[in-house]
C-alpha cells in the first residue's frame, strides 16, 4: 500500500528507488557508528588499525546488506519481510564465516563453503583492521570480493523488482 501511494509522487521511479535506498544507507551508516561509539566509549575496545578502513569497511558491509535485501525483496510480500529475510539469511552465514569461533576449528568441508561467502571476507577485514591493524593492502581484496557480490545482489534485484504490488 506504502509503495502504490508513493508512486503517485511527481517524481520518477528510480529517483524514487534511490532516495529509497540513500535513506536506508543514511540509517545503517547512524546505526554503524550508534554501535561503534558504544563499543568503544563505553566497553573500551580498541581499535589497532585506522577508523577510516573500519569505516570503508562497515560501508562495504552496508552495501551488501543492501543489495542482499534487493535481491531477495522481489520474492516476498512486503519490506519488512524482506528485512526479516535478510537478517535471516546474514546471521547464519555470518556464524559459518567465523563471527563466533575461528574457521579452523570447523570441519574442512564447512570452512570450503566460508571461504565462498561475502561474510567471511568482511569478518576477516574486520579482524585485519580492528586486531591487527592492518592496511588497506590486506583488505582490499576481500572487499573486492565483497563488492563483487553486492553487484550480483544489485543485478538480481533490479532484474527482478516488479513496481506493481501483489
Amino acid at each position: 500500500e506504502t509503495l502504490r501511494r508513493n508512486l503517485l509522487l511527481p517524481i520518477g521511479k528510480m529517483t524514487f528507488l534511490g532516495g529509497h535506498l540513500l535513506s536506508i544507507l543514511f540509517m545503517c551508516i547512524i546505526q554503524a557508528l550508534v554501535y561503534f561509539s558504544i563499543g568503544i566509549l563505553i566497553f573500551g575496545i580498541k581499535i589497532e588499525g585506522s577508523i577510516w578502513l573500519l569505516a570503508l569497511i562497515v560501508f562495504f558491509i552496508i552495501i551488501l546488506g543492501i543489495t542482499l535485501g534487493m535481491a531477495v525483496s522481489p520474492f516476498v510480500h512486503s519490506s519488512n519481510t524482506a528485512e526479516q529475510a535478510v537478517a535471516a539469511l546474514l546471521f547464519p552465514l555470518s556464524i559459518l564465516s567465523g563471527l563466533w569461533w575461528p574457521l579452523w576449528l570447523m570441519p574442512e568441508w564447512m570452512q570450503k563453503l566460508a571461504n565462498v561467502l561475502p561474510t567471511t571476507h568482511i569478518m576477516k577485514s574486520l579482524r585485519a583492521v580492528i586486531t591487527k591493524g592492518d592496511g588497506l593492502s590486506v583488505i582490499l581484496p576481500s572487499l573486492g570480493i565483497t563488492a563483487g557480490f553486492s553487484l550480483i545482489f544489485g543485478i538480481i534485484g533490479l532484474i527482478f523488482f516488479r513496481w506493481k504490488v501483489k
